[in-house]
């Protein structure tokens, strides 16, 4: 189907982009265009007015104009950037009367407007500063921190479950791949429902944790990239139960799990990505290092040398030949009988097209048959049954 098709390309992309990783080059298109392709064609055609927020798929923004997420964020940067020198304040309905220096020293945040450095939400040279690091990965230390039991450091993740740019499914393959000591097990962790001590209404669910040991992750329901800002009440209760020691196992989910050997199998499976019939998948790259992790795959064409295939093509060629020359052989066979067999006899006062009666060989017991000229007398052929 045609949402197959698509599905296989992005996978193909995404095949890539691993490509590009494992080849340290942290920033390649092809990696960012896993999501803006997708929240680039979320209202459809080239002429559409709006997309999908990154942040939030529960929200939408202006495809071409500013971004409105996260909301405020345009009065925050009114009441740090109201001083001399910057080119983009913003302005407030109605018009904030507040003292953005005051505010900055108060902060200790003063030294940002001596280097001409402005608050905005999102701005570049901070990014810029910092490229060189973006991307960067940290499972070393993560695998560090999880494998040193001595230290006890507690590690948990969380999600706003309406985050797309980082979203809760690609973030779990991410821990569910962690190469460290306890990997299978934490993959096997029963899952549990957490309903954050009664702050969602009714005793409603707030999310769901997986955790083992030292490494948990918390699925938040009802937000997206802010969980702070989404669900403020839960936020908290989240940190005062991370930091407090406290369960947030509140009740089990009973749905079946797999088997240890399973799962252990699973931990290396490569992306599925279905191919045409013409094309075959090969590899890549690989880890010459450790053969136990996953190898990256492209499609490629490829023809299909197998000798029992080229016998069995071989024998249709044959088979089709010899037919051709079987009709043949009957076609001239056929033409010879009919003309030993059709006599037409013409009166002369015949009618140019007339049916005559003629006798077929009456010593065999044939029986008088009618016969028809479908030419003119004097043209050869034309005699019919």
């Amino acid at each position: 189907s045609l949402m197959t098709h698509k599905k296989n390309k992005l996978d193909q992309k995404e095949i890539l982009c691993q490509k590009e990783l494992d080849n340290g080059r942290q920033r390649a298109n092809v990696c960012f265009d896993l999501v803006d392709d997708i929240v680039r064609n979320s209202d459809g055609s080239r002429n559409a007015k709006w997309k999908v927020s990154q942040y939030d798929s529960r929200e939408w923004e202006p495809r071409h104009g500013d971004r409105n997420f996260p909301p405020g964020h345009k009065d925050v940067e009114a009441y740090l950037g109201a001083v001399a020198g910057n080119r983009f304040p913003q302005q407030t309905s109605p018009k904030w009367d507040v003292d953005s220096n005051a505010v900055l020293e108060s902060i200790h945040a003063s030294q940002a407007t001596t280097a001409k450095l402005y608050y905005r939400e999102c701005t570049d040279p901070p990014y810029n500063a910092l490229a060189n690091q973006d991307g960067v990965g940290v499972i070393d230390e993560l695998v560090r921190i999880l494998e040193n039991s001595e230290e006890n450091v507690h590690m948990m993740f969380f999600n706003g479950v309406n985050d797309l740019i980082c979203n809760h499914v690609g973030n779990e393959i991410l821990l569910e791949k962690l190469p460290w000591s306890k990997a299978k097990d934490w993959m096997l962790a029963e899952r549990f429902v957490w309903r954050a001590n009664g702050k969602v209404g009714n005793g409603q669910p707030a999310g769901y944790m997986k955790q083992f040991e030292n490494l948990s992750f918390l699925k938040v329901l009802n937000s997206g990239h802010m969980v702070p800002m989404d669900q403020p009440s839960v936020a908290l209760e989240m940190m005062t139960v991370l930091l407090s020691g406290k369960s947030f196992e509140d009740d089990s989910q009973d749905l079946p799990r797999a088997k240890d050997a399973v799962a252990a199998e699973c931990l290396t499976c490569p992306p599925v990505v279905e191919c045409p019939q013409s094309n075959t998948v090969q590899p890549i790259s690989e880890n010459v290092e450790n053969k136990d992790k996953t190898k990256s795959y492209v499609t490629e064409p490829t023809m299909d040398s197998s000798p029992v295939n080229h016998f069995v093509i071989a024998l249709g060629w044959m088979g089709a030949v010899l037919a051709c020359v079987a009709v043949a052989f009957y076609a001239v066979i056929h033409k010879r009988r009919v003309a030993q067999q059709a006599v037409v006899v013409v009166s002369a006062d015949d009618n140019m097209f007339d049916v005559e009666v003629i006798d077929m060989d009456n010593e065999k017991g044939i029986a008088e048959m009618p016969k028809y000229r479908d030419r003119p007398l004097g043209v050869t052929g034309g005699v019919h049954t």
